[in-house]
């Protein structure tokens, strides 16, 4: 998609709503394919201190081509908003899967690990932490493969972040102690994902998060009696407070992880080209097909103005 513009998009409907943005359905008509626009009102992004996240999490949509991650087609602007076109990923968001299935057995938790794992490799590749590892960010396409769509906290590190940001149940010990997130972070949340793959509920969750924190440091998980011993050898690996002790915090990195037990038979290379038929296919009727979504009452529309000495921020986009 080239020199795009507001008047080439069709909107179909609202499918995401967040602090300063909202996410659209819609049909480009130059291409005649579904996309999606992810439109962020300048005025909140400055306001609610999210520009260099922005900035952030489109050089990295630029940067990374992998079949586990939302294309980015492009980006725009007007006087309001700035825009992301992206690859629609017609399955609805695992989260909502999970919800309805309550938890996954072990071999579909296994595959979709497996397919979060080659993304993790990937970014760590490029010195990049991802930091916000949840249901809430992957989404499952047409054919049941996980996508990961929102690219919004992570960073090129050269060693550690000290910004705080992500999701409190998934916060590495190191984050709360206020030693930085490195890479060793988000295998951490990669641990909490897959037991909340399992279980239905992530470890350390508590309705005080003080108290969760406190959990979360001291870092004893309690495993059901449905976790069976090389589960539990991997999640207790991933889930080490000092994360010079955690599973792919080595030299190797990801490949410590893939080494695990609890991925023997894995074809590394199927994974990577999806030829393994995905265990969990959602029911898609059609490209343009959002029954998968939420429903969503219309956004206020953004008509907030940005000051002028703010613009020149968003030159590039």
């Amino acid at each position: 998609m080239q020199n795009l513009n507001l008047s080439q998009f069709n909107v179909i409907r609202t499918i995401g709503v967040g602090s300063f943005s909202h996410v659209e359905l819609c049909f480009h008509s130059p291409t005649q394919k579904y996309c999606v626009l992810k439109c962020m009102s300048k005025k909140r992004v400055v306001d609610l201190n999210q520009l260099e996240h922005v900035q952030s999490e489109v050089e990295i949509l630029r940067l990374v081509q992998h079949p586990n991650v939302v294309g980015l087609f492009g980006t725009f602007q007007d006087s309001k908003n700035v825009y992301l076109a992206l690859e629609y990923i017609s399955g609805g968001e695992v989260f909502s899967h999970l919800r309805t299935m309550q938890c996954f057995d072990l071999d579909v938790t296994r595959f979709y690990a497996a397919e979060i794992l080659l993304v993790f490799q990937m970014l760590q590749s490029h010195n990049l932490v991802y930091r916000d590892l949840k249901p809430e960010n992957l989404v499952f396409s047409a054919d049941g493969h996980i996508k990961f769509i929102d690219f919004g906290f992570a960073k090129k590190i050269a060693d550690r972040t000290y910004t705080l940001c992500g999701t409190p149940e998934y916060l590495a010990p190191e984050i709360i102690r206020g030693e930085g997130a490195s890479f060793g972070s988000d295998w951490w949340a990669y641990g909490i994902l897959i037991y909340e793959f399992l279980v239905g509920q992530t470890p350390f969750v508590d309705e005080n998060e003080n108290r969760m924190y406190q959990k979360i440091c001291k870092g004893q998980v309690y495993f059901p009696s449905t976790i069976d011993p090389i589960t539990k050898s991997l999640l207790q690996g991933l889930l080490q407070v000092d994360p010079s002790k955690r599973l792919g915090c080595t030299a190797i990195g990801a490949q410590e992880i893939m080494n695990h037990p609890w991925f023997q038979g894995i074809d590394w290379n199927k994974v990577y080209n999806h030829r393994y038929q995905a265990p969990l296919v959602p029911i898609v009727e059609n490209e343009g097909d959002s029954s998968n979504f939420a429903d969503y009452s219309d956004p206020s529309l953004m008509m907030d103005v940005i000051a002028t000495e703010d613009m020149g921020d968003f030159e590039g986009f």
